[in-house]
């Protein structure tokens, strides 16, 4: 597996194109190559404006798999590693849950879906299209984890998890799994509550921060579990070792 390397604390955050139009995806692509920065492609696929920006890429695999699936909504796995072969991708995050998706995953009306944007996620155009709130291979904490060892074998790039705390136990049962499958995710990104997305199911659009932790608070929980389990230091002390670092240089 290749490593990467942050030169500077900050990047900008899971966008997709059709959230964002093409000119704004490939602005914030440019943007991110003169900083130095990563960004994230968000859940709706590789479109080429990531790409002629020329910045390093995070790509999030999301539970609709869009453009990577098969029809029964799996990992299509050829297809995927495919995929990882592209240069401009440093790093995998799947999306296991998201605070602006509170557990119902979401819905992209017809009437927003491009040619473009059904040939990028292979869907069709005569209806509307669904993520799910959850991939269909993490049926329990055993095959999730399970899953993410699967993605990071495949890829063969640091991969991570994306998630909304909803239940602190949930996530030390999390965390217990981690330790005994001997299988760690490369990074944890933290969702908060306090979000919106246009594609929000309207019934959760104003008790989103009910159904998730908000961001500062779900921090805090995640750094204090993790120091209990002794997640932190025995996960990253075992997986991190001196490798060659292909990251960014900064001129």
């Amino acid at each position: 597996a290749t490593t990467y390397t942050l030169h500077h604390p900050i990047m900008i955050s899971a966008m997709s194109y059709g959230a964002l139009s093409a000119y704004a995806v490939e602005a914030l692509s440019i943007g991110a190559k003169e900083a130095g920065i990563l960004i994230n492609t968000g859940e709706g696929g590789l479109p080429e404006n990531h790409l002629r920006g020329g910045s390093d890429l995070i790509f999030q695999l999301g539970t609709a798999k869009f453009g990577l699936r098969h029809p029964d909504g799996s990992l299509d796995d050829e297809a995927f590693e495919k995929l990882c072969e592209q240069p401009k991708i440093k790093m995998i995050e799947i999306k296991l849950s998201q605070g602006a998706k509170s557990g119902k995953g979401g819905i992209m009306p017809k009437e927003k879906i491009s040619k473009e944007i059904s040939e990028l996620r292979g869907v069709g155009r005569d209806h509307d299209v669904v993520s799910p709130p959850g991939h269909v291979e993490c049926k329990d904490i055993t095959s999730t984890i399970e899953f993410i060892s699967h993605v990071q074998e495949i890829s063969g790039l640091p991969t991570g998890i994306k998630l909304c705390l909803g239940s602190p136990r949930e996530f030390e049962d999390l965390v217990k799994e981690i330790i005994k499958q001997d299988t760690f995710p490369d990074f944890i990104t933290v969702d908060g509550a306090e979000v919106a997305l246009a594609l929000h199911p309207l019934p959760f659009s104003m008790e989103s921060i009910f159904l998730g932790v908000i961001f500062l608070s779900a921090l805090e929980i995640l750094i204090l579990r993790s120091q209990e389990l002794a997640f932190l230091r025995d996960a990253f002390a075992r997986s991190t070792t001196p490798q060659k670092n292909d990251g960014p240089t900064n001129k």
